[in-house]
């Protein structure tokens, strides 16, 4: 099994990198891969494509950074918005 790694990042902008030492994703199935379920070997192909999806309703962006034999490294990034206020107690 090859090595993964993860880092974050966080300051305005947010950003999440996972990195598999294995092998490159086939050219093909990288163009594709965040745009729609590819099948695999071992599943059905649909986790990346609803990370992606559901990345981008929350205002983040996910994106195959590198693809190269020995580094496979996804990002996931985006601006960071302030938390909103806890709701105020209600008085008795």
């Amino acid at each position: 099994m090859a090595a993964i790694s993860v880092s974050f990042s966080c300051g305005k902008n947010m950003t999440l990198e996972v990195c598999n030492a294995g092998a490159a994703i086939a050219a093909k199935t990288a163009r594709e891969l965040l745009r729609r379920p590819v099948s695999s070997d071992s599943g059905l192909g649909i986790g990346l494509y609803q990370v992606a999806r559901q990345a981008e309703v929350s205002g983040f962006t996910l994106a195959l950074a590198h693809n190269a034999d020995g580094k496979v490294s996804f990002v996931l990034s985006g601006a960071l918005k302030p938390a909103a206020e806890p709701p105020a107690a209600a008085c008795a």
